[in-house]
């Protein structure tokens, strides 16, 4: 766990000062990936993610518990470039991350679908 946190905070040192603020005690960032809306964090708890909602011009931080999210879907096609996106379901409500690297895509899906279906 140490070695991965070691990893996380190289690679995604931006975005950790902000995800702290939401981490409870005893969780710990496992993941940050970045998105087109900024960033997704996956903890050993739940996922948190920033969420842009263009209609009302506001973005949210969102957290969802696995126990939550009931489907994850990637395109058959997701190494497209222009398919860089990750849709999720989590109690009705559909998701969707779109992730800035090609192979960022396949590792959120593999490290979600992990944690939702263990």
């Amino acid at each position: 766990m140490l070695e991965t946190m070691k990893n996380v905070l190289n690679n995604n040192e931006k975005y950790m000062k902000e995800i702290e603020n939401f981490l409870f005690p005893g969780e710990g960032v496992e993941h940050i990936y970045e998105t087109v809306n900024k960033f997704s964090c996956v903890t050993n708890k739940r996922l948190l993610f920033v969420d842009e909602n263009t209609i009302m011009k506001e973005t949210s931080i969102v957290s969802i518990p696995y126990s939550k999210i009931d489907i994850i879907t990637i395109p058959k096609n997701y190494c497209t470039c222009s398919n860089n996106k990750i849709r999720f379901f989590a109690k009705g409500r559909q998701y969707e991350l779109c992730f800035l690297k090609e192979d960022d895509t396949l590792s959120f899906y593999k490290v979600l679908a992990r944690h939702i279906c263990l």
